[in-house]
């Protein structure tokens, strides 16, 4: 809605009323003329801006409308702005005489030989003062209040408001009003009074409601519940809105603090989890995932020497390239190609690692279940095609190439060794929290005698150790390269986390060295010391074995830490749980305590 009341006849020598000046600068504003503070004044009481603009300088009559084009325009403040196109503004005849909502432009202002005055009152679109505001950077009273919406009936109360006080302090009198539009006041809304109660969380009486809304202006027809908000509140549109102001009255510390139910969300199976967990490990040991493709031929079969079921694979039918006929049968063949070929191209020291799945010949190939899709097949259709596809092991395994440390100043370089590709092993079925044992083992493509396999549960999952000579030599690798495989879908199920306790009572130390055959290995010496120290035992670990004893014989040197939970444990325990495990050990391998 637009309002312009002209006025006639003002002296522009009156001065503003002391009591009103001081209450303008009150609220931090200076007193600029008694016409200027009179629009402030106003807009200060009711929240309505205005603009007095000097008539005698209006070319015929006023227009709300878009700049239409880039021209010069130079406020109040002294600025001169470029307009854009879509600027809001209000013009006259000929000219564009204030940026709409912000700020008044200087040709028109009121000065000191000002007499007639047009003052506007306009309720102006708050997205379209909002853009003026923004696009030229500049934020004034006006721009802030109806950007944020005004009451569409203030335009009339504060126009008459102004002329009321401008001709009671003043010789101005008032000639007449144009009035254009009509106030647009926000629709009524029926809701329903159950609908607060839903989202709150907690029953609110119908006539709560209603009693809560009018506080705020709300006229409410409790039978329909159909509410007519206040010309105030132009934000009240939906049932939500209603419902939040139910809530900032009753009190939001009103509302039940209960958790809202778990969201059913996409996440990682537990199989996902450990994948990546691995693959995070060893690359933050520094090894680099590579991929590569998952063929290969029957001559690389060969080469490594596997045989058996650890041969037999499926032949594509339509292969990529007729040089890769088959589906791989390992993944520690794809890595060694790479490593040939990155060596080939300089590369000299490097771990690498891949994860991905290996194919064998586990049963027939049927031919493809073809089922009618114009509607969900059958529970027994579904289960023949899964059937129908051959089980694929998924693996991950590594290949370390070269040295691990150079020489330099604080020692010798140190290349990969076994021990380097066990240790791998070991460290993927501890992060899947597993117990496992390690026994030797001549499988292929590893160096017979040079290999280990991890057992848990009875079953290899694991081998790790030198490569084979001729592999070596075949690909050019160096000397005594190293490789680890693990079979992650052998894996049983576990937690992927494990939690330990840290003991508050003193550890006991023991050390012994046991003398045996050669042919009995750590781990044997390790079981059965565990077998016979108890339940008290917190660790065990290897730290010597000495080989130069003669007659077959070595010394296996172990440190046994033990604990108890509620107590320090007495020298006569310790001794005692000592002499247990190694009489274990006596018993089963023939271990003798070695005392010099």
């Amino acid at each position: 809605v637009f309002y312009l009341r002209t006025l006639s006849n003002f002296d522009p020598k009156a001065t503003t009323p002391i009591w009103m000046r001081r209450r303008i600068e009150k609220m931090g504003m200076r007193s600029i003329s008694l016409v200027v503070d009179v629009t402030n004044y106003v807009m200060l009481e009711l929240g309505q801006p205005l603009h007095a603009f000097d008539k005698s300088k209006i070319k015929g009559g006023l227009t709300i409308k878009r700049a239409a084009s880039v021209q010069k325009f130079k406020t109040l403040d002294g600025v001169e702005r470029t307009l854009d196109p879509d600027d809001l503004m209000v013009c006259d005849d000929q000219q564009p005489l204030a940026l709409a909502g912000t700020m008044g432009g200087l040709s028109s202002e009121i000065t000191e030989t000002t007499t007639d005055i047009a003052l506007e009152a306009v309720r102006f679109d708050p997205i379209c003062v909002a853009k003026n505001s923004r696009r030229h950077k500049l934020s004034s009273e006006a721009s802030r209040r109806l950007e944020r919406s005004v009451d569409p009936s203030l335009a009339e109360l504060a126009s008459a408001r102004f002329v009321q006080l401008l001709t009671a302090h003043s010789s101005a009198q008032h000639v007449a009003t144009v009035v254009d539009g009509a106030p647009i006041f926000g629709p009524t809304v029926t809701i329903d009074p159950t609908y607060i109660s839903k989202i709150l969380g907690f029953e609110v009486p119908a006539a709560k409601v209603a009693e809560v809304l009018r506080v705020i202006g709300c006229e409410v027809d409790e039978k329909s519940f159909a509410i007519d908000p206040p010309s105030w509140r132009s934000d009240l549109l939906t049932a939500a809105d209603f419902t939040e102001e139910v809530a900032r009255m009753i009190g939001y510390d009103k509302i039940p603090s209960v958790l809202p139910p778990r969201p059913l969300h996409a996440t990682l199976t537990p199989t996902q989890k450990r994948r990546r967990a691995i693959a995070t490990m060893l690359a933050s040991r520094g090894l680099a995932e590579v991929q590569t493709f998952p063929f290969t031929n029957q001559a690389t079969i060969d080469s490594m020497g596997f045989v058996g079921e650890r041969a037999s694979t499926y032949k594509v039918a339509n292969p990529m390239s007729e040089e890769f006929p088959l589906m791989r049968v390992h993944l520690v063949p794809g890595l060694i190609e790479v490593a040939q070929r990155n060596i080939s191209r300089g590369a000299k020291d490097f771990a690498i690692f891949e994860m991905g799945s290996i194919f064998r010949s586990s049963q027939k190939l049927v031919p493809a279940v073809s089922p009618n899709l114009s509607k969900r097949p059958d529970q027994k259709i579904i289960d023949q095609i899964f059937a129908a596809v051959p089980t694929q092991g998924y693996h991950v395994a590594g290949l370390l190439v070269g040295k691990t440390e150079n020489e330099n100043w604080q020692g010798k370089a140190r290349s990969y060794n076994w021990q380097d590709a066990i240790s791998f092993a070991q460290d993927i079925v501890q992060l899947c929290n597993l117990e496992w044992s390690v026994a030797r083992s001549d499988l292929a493509p590893w160096h017979p005698g040079r290999c280990a396999e991890l057992i848990v549960d009875g079953k290899a999952v694991a081998h790790a150790g030198e490569l084979h000579p001729r592999i070596v030599a075949a690909y050019g690798l160096p000397e005594r390269s190293v490789a680890f495989a693990v079979a992650l879908s052998a894996l049983p199920d576990s937690t992927l986390v494990r939690p330990t306790t840290v003991g508050t009572m003193p550890a006991a130390v023991q050390d012994v060295a046991l003398i045996v055959d050669s042919t009995v290995s750590a781990a044997d010496i390790e079981g059965a010391l565990r077998e016979g120290a108890g339940d008290l035992l917190e660790s065990i670990t290897l730290f010597d074995r000495y080989d130069k004893i003669g007659d077959g014989k070595v010394s296996l040197a172990f440190t046994l830490v033990f604990r108890a939970s509620d107590r320090t444990l007495t020298g006569d325990e310790v001794s005692a749980m000592r002499e247990a495990a190694t009489a274990v050990a006596a018993a089963k391998f023939g271990a003798v305590v070695r005392t010099a």
